[in-house]
């Protein structure tokens, strides 16, 4: 009951109430104001995908399972796939996402280094897989989160960069 009354309470809150689920009202919300003076920021897109870090020349590998699955190119991310990894399936290098060289302290200097105000990390991206335990994408084919299989999570690292968000 106070689950109830709380999710209709902040639902009925000004914060909630005054758009409407339109892009007509949403483009209404004002821009936030460290977001205006923000004029670089960094997206980090991390998944499966970079297990095997590869794609045609010129296109993104975040791609890799559609262009798997697919046959694009002329098959040459499928034969890119059996030649390195054989009869695995895509949702298979999953228990290979090892995160080996992750160096949060290192990215935060790089990003600094850049001048990026604000960092984004994509948690978890169009193959189903999540960053972290996730009730949503467990109804995916992944049904793992990265967090399961890769590196311990560190505490975020937010001294060095204005924003992460």
């Amino acid at each position: 009951m106070l689950k109830k009354f709380l999710f209709l309470f902040f639902l009925s809150s000004p914060c909630f109430a005054q758009y409407q689920p339109t892009w007509e009202s949403l483009d209404k919300r004002p821009i936030p104001e460290w977001y205006q003076d923000a004029k670089f920021g960094i997206f980090i897109h991390w998944g499966v995908y970079a297990v095997p870090a590869w794609t045609p020349k010129g296109n993104y590998s975040e791609w890799y399972q559609y262009w798997l699955n697919t046959k694009a190119y002329n098959g040459a991310v499928v034969d890119y796939h059996q030649k390195n990894f054989g009869d695995l399936t895509y949702y298979q290098l999953v228990d290979q996402f090892k995160a080996d060289r992750y160096e949060p302290d290192e990215w935060a200097k790089l990003i600094e280094q850049s001048g990026a105000k604000y960092v984004v990390l994509t948690s978890k991206h169009h193959d189903g897989f999540a960053l972290w335990p996730s009730k949503d994408a467990s109804r995916s084919a992944m049904n793992r989160a990265g967090m399961s299989v890769g590196p311990p999570a560190p505490n975020p690292t937010t001294r060095r960069i204005g924003r992460v968000g």
